[in-house]
């Protein structure tokens, strides 16, 4: 991971998985994107889901998202999974945009790069002291768009995550009788490009 974690708090994210990879660009209208996205993909418009934090601020794309016919889908929590989850295409997400931490971009792009996927950010400092802090540790033009590779310079990079509750790509931590607990974890790499999802049963006299 590259030092961008560090240098302001918030991110603006476009992201998609491998087929709209290089179809996308974060300098252009967001509708621009939807559209092709949706072509990269061979899809009707109708049948595009993008999806976005329910937040104020992106009552504006959301709006435009709406009028291209393309579906939102919504969410409150849980941007990295969400924003993995346009990596995945089972998940029936698209793409995803939005303003969100930078500590959570940083951690989806990891994930977006094993998935082959691609993903552009662009930080948005929010005071003077976050902007000079970029230009200190060299990023000269805060407000360039940074690609995939300005913050995942490598193949070299694993992500995992483990469901502690229910949620779009993984569920929650269960019980089963007899057994113990049952988790359901996600494992991929910057190598193979695979998404694994691991069922895991821990006996009662392991977790105790």
């Amino acid at each position: 991971m590259g030092p961008s974690v560090y240098l302001a708090e918030r991110f603006l994210l476009l992201l998609s998985g491998r087929t709209a990879a290089g179809f996308i660009d974060l300098e252009a209208p967001l509708v621009d994107n939807v559209i092709h996205t949706a072509r990269a993909l061979g899809k009707r418009m109708e049948h595009m889901t993008v999806m976005i934090q329910y937040r104020e601020r992106h009552q504006q794309a959301i709006e435009a998202v709406r009028a291209t016919g393309a579906r939102v889908r919504l969410f409150d929590d849980g941007d990295v999974t969400c924003a993995i989850a346009a990596a995945i295409e089972s998940s029936g997400i698209d793409l995803f945009y939005g303003i969100g931490g930078a500590p959570e971009g940083v951690i989806s792009a990891v994930a977006i790069q094993c998935l082959g996927g691609e993903m552009q950010a662009r930080l948005l400092p929010a005071t003077t002291f976050e902007h000079e802090r970029c230009v200190g540790m060299g990023l000269s033009d805060p407000n360039r768009v940074l690609t995939l590779r300005d913050m995942v310079a490598s193949d070299e990079c694993i992500f995992a995550a483990t469901g502690t509750t229910p949620g779009l790509l993984l569920n929650g931590i269960t019980t089963e009788s007899g057994l113990g607990a049952v988790t359901h974890s996600l494992l991929t790499n910057g190598q193979p490009n695979a998404v694994h999802f691991i069922r895991t049963v821990h006996s009662s006299r392991e977790v105790g």
